[in-house]
Formats: C-alpha cells, sequence, structure tokens
C-alpha cells in the first residue's frame, strides 16, 4: 500500500456508495493523492460528502453507475426483435430490500413494489411484482423479464441519509436483529432523528437504461433523474406521496401513452 501511495502518476476514483463511511473516503483520496474523482452524486452534494478533500486540487466529474455496452445492447436489441410486440404482463417489478439507514428515499423501493401490489389488480391490471431476493433475475434473464412487461415502476437510486463513519449502518444493524418488524419511523426517531434529507445522493440508474432499450415504459417516482429523463416525455410521473396513483393506473389501464413514451 505504501509504495502505491508513493507512485507519480495520475490517480483516479470512481466511487460508489459515497453516503456511507465518507470520512473514510475522504481520507483514502488525501492519502493516496488522488487526482480525480468520478462521483455519482450531484454536483451541489459534492462538498457534503467530501468535506475534507480539497476541491481545488482534485477534480470531480459526475458519471453514471452502470453503463450497457454494445456487446449487450446488440444482443439486447436481437432479444427484443425475436420476441416481438407481444407482452404478457402489464407491470413488473423487481427490487432488494434497503437497510432503513439509507433514508426515507432508499425505503421507496419497497415502497413501490407494495403500492403497485395493491392498488393494479383492482384496474384489472396483471403484475409480476416482488422485492423477495430468491426472486432477482439476474444476468439477461433480467432482459426477457422487461421485454414481456408492458410498464414498469421505478425510483432513482441514492440515498438521503449521509453516514459519515457507519456508525448509523451499526445500529440500524443490530436494532433489526432484535426488532426485525421495526419500522421506519421508530428507527427513525430512536436511532437517526434529524438526519433524514442530510444528502440528496440521488442518481439515474442502469435500471432505467435497460428499459428504455427494451421499449418497457417506465411509471417513475417523482425526481430529477440527473436531467436526462423527462416527466410526461420518458415516463409517467408518479408523485413522491403515491397521491396519483390512481390517475396513473387509469393511464396504465387504458394504454393511450406508452407507445409514445417508448418511442420518447
Amino acid at each position: 500500500v505504501a509504495c502505491i501511495k508513493e507512485i507519480r502518476v495520475i490517480k483516479a476514483a470512481l466511487p460508489q456508495d459515497e453516503h456511507r463511511e465518507t470520512d473514510v473516503l475522504c481520507d483514502f483520496i488525501n492519502d493516496f493523492s488522488i487526482d480525480f474523482v468520478f462521483s455519482l452524486a450531484p454536483e451541489s452534494e459534492w462538498s457534503k460528502i467530501y468535506q475534507s478533500v480539497d476541491m481545488t486540487r482534485v477534480t470531480f466529474q459526475r458519471v453514471l453507475p452502470g453503463y450497457l455496452s454494445a456487446k449487450q445492447i446488440d444482443k439486447i436489441m436481437r432479444k427484443k426483435k425475436k420476441t416481438g410486440v407481444g407482452r404478457q404482463r402489464d407491470i413488473g417489478y423487481r427490487a432488494r430490500p434497503v437497510l432503513p439507514c439509507m433514508g426515507r428515499h432508499a425505503m421507496l423501493k419497497a415502497s413501490i413494489a407494495s403500492l403497485f401490489e395493491e392498488t393494479a389488480p383492482a384496474y384489472g391490471l396483471s403484475t409480476d411484482i416482488s422485492i423477495n431476493p430468491g426472486d432477482a433475475l439476474l444476468g439477461y434473464k433480467w432482459y426477457d423479464f422487461l421485454l414481456g412487461c408492458k410498464y414498469i415502476p421505478g425510483v432513482e437510486g441514492g440515498a438521503s441519509i449521509i453516514d459519515r463513519d457507519g456508525k448509523i449502518r451499526k445500529v440500524v444493524v443490530e436494532h433489526l436483529k432484535l426488532h426485525p418488524e421495526a419500522s421506519f419511523e421508530e428507527m427513525e426517531t430512536r436511532l437517526f432523528p434529524g438526519l433524514e434529507g442530510s444528502i440528496s445522493y440521488f442518481s439515474i440508474s442502469p435500471r432505467h437504461l435497460e428499459a428504455c432499450l427494451t421499449e418497457t415504459c417506465q411509471i417513475l417516482v417523482e425526481g430529477k433523474y440527473n436531467d436526462i429523463l423527462i416527466p410526461g416525455r420518458h415516463y409517467i410521473e408518479l408523485k413522491k406521496d403515491f397521491g396519483n396513483i390512481h390517475e396513473v393506473l387509469e393511464i396504465v389501464k387504458n394504454d393511450e401513452v406508452r407507445t409514445a413514451i417508448i418511442k420518447a
């Protein structure tokens, strides 16, 4: 490790999950004389995350958390051509549960699963929704799944709590061992009061790009989406408080805007 510190070359770091153990990340950048940091965070959040880093010495550039290679794109396009236009389910969704220490924003992944699972059947819509890790779809099975769905819900990736030393995550994990059914509100009050919204670490994710490529119409919780995806043009917008869910499901049921959105 010491010899790496002494090497006189241009050094770059590509961190992910910049909302946690942030102090260690800053120490690493300083100790190893990192020249470039390719960050997933919006520029507005850099000074919060990298408090002890000399922003005049280190160059920051925002990037995406993942990309589709030309090989992936070619294979997906061939799958799409072979599959044709027939899609057997109206709404499909997969997500993994996250820890409450990431904040209320991250908890939306599970919340929208429950929302659509509970409300969509009343509109005569078929669903395949799960946040069970055992139902995860890996590799190209995920693209097959997308190609079988007309619509897919989603939310920006990221977190709304900054955990500089990892202590919040530690106490949450320990609390859940003793109280596995504890609600987010209970843990927020007891374990990390007032920290919700301490960071806006939000980003578009590869999932959104994959849905665009497979022409699966997205229903997304309102957000920035790196100013790439525009509500009403590239996706159907679901309000953060879910207040327009019935309006959204009426749009899905009528299925009149999907073609225009996926083409855009």
